[in-house]
């Protein structure tokens, strides 16, 4: 079960940090005309960031 939740960790802790690189690498105005002002794709990142950070977590520690 562990290397199960460590994988599960990585990959939601990769899946996070790429969605967020690539939502603040697009400038400003391609980012409102291809999405629109939609948060809830940075809630996606940040939420996927923070389950990651906890599986990791709980796995190493």
């Amino acid at each position: 079960m562990d290397l199960y939740e460590l994988v599960l960790g990585i990959l939601f802790l990769l899946i996070g940090v790429l969605s967020m690189y690539h939502l603040l690498s697009n400038r400003k105005e391609e980012f409102i005309d291809k999405y629109g002002d939609n948060i809830s794709m940075f809630a996606g990142a940040f939420m996927a960031i923070i389950v990651g950070m906890a599986l990791l977590f709980r796995t190493l520690f």
